[in-house]
């Protein structure tokens, strides 16, 4: 069919224009997603772990990829699996009574509060703490309100995330952002009183490198609280790599805390949730939909309920790619927690 130069057609508004990119934007997010869910599966499956090693560096470039585009997206609504703790909770809102009201639902930063709280308290001076993985920086945000006399710093892969940590959040002399790779901290030996990790470690193709490097920037006496998601390969490796560190780390304690994460998991995904809301919010159906269900799927549906996505999306062959097996393979969630060795690096 021909236009005549005279003719007229349709005007696109800016409204439908907002929501075709912004739908465009969000298709393209999932798709990064997936990949970056296949480096995440490579890595749990790894039983090579020095051939894991060696292909550390394109794996980490596509877990970088995918966390840079999230950052950019501004899809960091929740930052983790999230806990539900009744004790944390009342701690929290003694501390922080507007905790509940915040844009949140605060699952993801009870995780970071229970992560925190089982590193022996210092009444005596403020510590300087270390988080390696903060994404956006939200969760170490809300630990520098709860715990003001400490210094906080914060790690992560992707530059764009940290970028928008920093713009958001950093506080010169208290709370700051840098970039870097878990597996060569860019650290001097003996800098923190505390290393945090939460939700992170899953990502790294050598674990035990990373570990290493946790030891090495740690003082004498300083406490690693690490907290993650566990297939049971991927268990084997870490309690490997903990025999394989433990002339630089006394590994104190493990507690499986699947229980408190499931409860977060499962309060997520009940239909008016604000984890739900937000998401489906964001975009107009069926778009938010897609994007809701592929997104709790990513956060835990699975290890929680057991629930599949739907069949619609299921036949989404792009939404689906092998790799996304592994978040059916997630059997616990758990909470490690160790202390420089004792006359190591004093």
């Amino acid at each position: 069919m021909q236009i005549s130069p005279g003719a007229r057609t349709s005007p696109i508004t800016a409204d439908s224009k907002r929501g075709s990119n912004m739908a465009s934007q969000q298709i393209e997010l999932i798709k990064m997603f997936k990949r970056m869910v296949d480096a995440m599966a490579s890595i749990q499956s790894a039983v090579d772990q020095d051939a894991l090693a060696a292909q550390g560096g394109t794996l980490k470039r596509l877990i970088e990829d995918g966390y840079n585009l999230e950052a950019a997206q501004g899809a960091d609504r929740f930052h983790n699996w999230g806990m539900f703790h009744e004790e944390v909770y009342r701690d929290v809102l003694q501390q922080l009574p507007d905790y509940d009201k915040s844009d949140t639902d605060g699952y993801s930063e009870q995780l970071y509060v229970y992560t925190l709280k089982q590193v022996p308290a210092d009444e005596d001076r403020p510590r300087k703490i270390l988080e390696v993985g903060c994404n956006t920086g939200k969760g170490l945000n809300f630990l520098s309100r709860i715990e003001g006399r400490s210094t906080f710093v914060g790690l992560d892969l992707s530059q764009q995330a940290v970028d928008i940590a920093n713009a958001r959040f950093s506080r010169p002399g208290s709370l700051t952002y840098v970039q870097g790779d878990a597996e060569n901290l860019p650290f001097a030996d003996g800098e923190f009183d505390v290393v945090i990790n939460v939700e992170s470690s899953h990502n790294y193709p050598n674990l035990r490198k990373s570990f290493l490097e946790v030891a090495r920037v740690l003082r004498p006496g300083g406490f690693f609280s690490h907290v993650d998601v566990f297939s049971d390969n991927r268990y084997s490796v870490m309690q490997n790599c903990k025999q394989q560190t433990s002339g630089e780390l006394d590994w104190l304690k493990e507690t499986d805390i699947s229980e408190y994460v499931k409860e977060a998991i499962r309060r997520r995904l009940a239909p008016g949730s604000k984890a739900r809301q937000q998401v489906e919010r964001a975009l107009p159906y069926p778009l938010g939909r897609l994007f809701s269900s592929v997104m709790m799927r990513g956060y835990g549906s699975e290890f929680a309920v057991g629930q599949k996505s739907d069949d619609w999306i299921r036949n989404v062959s792009w939404l689906n790619p092998p790799g996304q097996q592994w978040l059916s393979q997630i059997t616990s969630y758990r909470h490690t927690l160790a202390t420089k060795a004792r006359g190591h690096g004093s």
